[in-house]
């Protein structure tokens, strides 16, 4: 009785119009785009340089607006007066009017007014939306916002970042305020400090829940180059800090060729209205050869990310009762997953004794392993009678019994 409810439709009833992109292969209407680099990439002065050649119509990291557009610039961690800072310094880099760019460029500073999208209650964990996110969508769609970029994505959600549930609903609720106002949403994420060159297009590099990913359309990676990768790009060393690579880690709908965009920090002396002369950041695209091959290094840094991939990948396909993996089935995954890799020297007996040694010992201890974005939980739920710890693992610490608090360790492989 309740099957009208699932409004089944035929495909042929369904109209085939084009897709509603907003800047080609990169951003579209209604969805999410993801843009991941580490602290310190540069991402605030490079969502500036966007902003200001999106508004203009002009080309720039490899994707060109089918329309100049306006944009909402919502940073979360810059006052009101730096936001203004780094625009202008686009646009003298990009010798573009000031002015006419402001009159499509608006920001929301959540440094002078916090904003948090989703905030999770007390101890039912409860996500509850802020009413302003309607009032971001009619606001954009009233005045054609085709962009909004959000940076750093993590400022605008109150819960834990590896917290599944919370962040898949916080994911939502920023999709359907795109849908509704009608335009691309474009969010900055942080990667671990840790993240290496090998972790190039790898959209496991986002911090946080796996549901993150999931939910956006586009991921896109940046990684400066690293001293040591420098001659292997034909790049002096001493100039190695100038240069990025923008990856496309994620985007089955994107038109052409998105892998390795490269792009060189440039500075500007940017006079200020009170006659000071400060340098700002501005980066110009460039051409740069990829070697035929990636470094020795390089090449066991990605094999130890395919590996560690294979880890998670494990735990979350066994999982079972309770979002419980058994200690046995994680063993074999781990030991399947590093044969395939061609990982020497890893048996199901070595892993067993690896985690047995790393294994929490007291009864409600947690430790979260965790490295390149990725996660599992070991907890000790009893302890038997001859005093040895009884643990389970848990790919997600939302599966966890009540009572836990985990402890971040590094990774055991």
């Amino acid at each position: 009785e309740n099957i009208a409810s699932l409004n089944i439709v035929s495909p042929a009833d369904v109209k085939l119009t084009a897709r509603d992109w907003v800047s080609d292969g990169a951003l579209i209407r209604g969805a999410i785009t993801l843009f991941a680099a580490p602290p310190g990439t540069g991402k605030t002065a490079w969502s500036m340089q966007l902003a200001a050649t999106f508004a203009m119509g002009a080309p720039f990291a490899g994707t060109t607006p089918v329309n100049p557009g306006k944009v909402l610039v919502v940073n979360a961690e810059e006052p009101i007066d730096e936001m203004a800072r780094r625009l202008r310094a686009a646009c003298q880099g990009a010798e573009y009017d000031f002015s006419e760019v402001s009159e499509r460029v608006k920001f929301i500073s959540g440094y002078d007014s916090p904003l948090l999208i989703t905030k999770q209650s007390g101890m039912s964990r409860e996500i509850i939306i802020d009413a302003r996110t309607d009032a971001i969508a009619a606001y954009c769609k009233a005045n054609d916002i085709s962009l909004v970029i959000f940076d750093p994505i993590a400022e605008f959600g109150h819960g834990e970042e590896n917290d599944n549930n919370a962040q898949k609903q916080f994911f939502q609720a920023l999709r359907k305020m795109a849908a509704d106002g009608n335009f691309a949403l474009l969010a900055f994420a942080h990667t671990p400090k840790t993240t290496s060159w090998a972790s190039r297009a790898n959209m496991n590099m986002v911090r946080g829940a796996g549901s993150v990913v999931g939910v956006a359309r586009f991921v896109f990676t940046m990684l400066k180059l690293p001293v040591d990768e420098a001659e292997n790009y034909g790049i002096d060393k001493a100039e190695a800090w100038k240069y990025t690579a923008l990856d496309l880690a994620k985007g089955n709908m994107v038109k052409g060729d998105h892998a390795g965009i490269w792009q060189k920090k440039e500075s500007i002396d940017l006079v200020t209205e009170d006659g000071e002369v400060e340098s700002m950041p501005y980066m110009i695209d460039v051409q740069i050869a990829e070697p035929g091959q990636d470094s020795p290094k390089v090449e066991a840094e990605r094999k130890q990310i395919a590996h560690q991939s294979i880890v998670v990948d494990g735990i979350f396909s066994n999982v079972g009762r309770a979002g419980e993996v058994t200690y046995s089935d994680l063993c074999d995954s781990i030991a399947a997953g590093a044969k395939n890799l061609g990982v020497k020297g890893v048996s199901k007996q070595n892993i067993r004794d690896t985690l047995t040694q790393l294994r929490p010992s007291g009864l409600g201890e947690c430790y979260r392993y965790s490295d390149q974005g990725l996660a599992f939980y070991v907890a000790c739920v009893d302890v038997s009678k001859t005093g040895q710890p009884i643990v389970r693992f848990y790919a997600d610490h939302m599966s966890l019994p009540d009572g836990f608090n985990y402890k971040n360790m590094p990774w055991p492989f």
